[in-house]
């Protein structure tokens, strides 16, 4: 592990997909973790992102930003 990293103390169960309309495409990348950390970039979350392209990935520790994210996710 790296220095300084905090694992969750439980494990998550399952990641949640969004129910889009049929042909429908989504382009977000992002998820909120425990409601107050929010992971977003243009990373793609696929082995070429990690290993083969230049991408971004931001984490950010604020839980009013996290309520939007989480908002935006129940809408989609």
């Amino acid at each position: 592990m790296e220095a300084g990293n905090q694992p969750l103390n439980q494990a998550l169960k399952g990641v949640g997909t969004p129910r889009l309309a049929r042909g429908d495409k989504l382009h977000h990348k992002f998820a909120v973790i425990d409601n107050k950390t929010v992971i977003t970039g243009s990373f793609y979350w696929s082995p070429s992102a990690a290993h083969t392209n230049d991408e971004n990935l931001l984490v950010i520790h604020l839980l009013q930003l996290a309520k939007h994210f989480t908002r935006e996710m129940d809408r989609l």
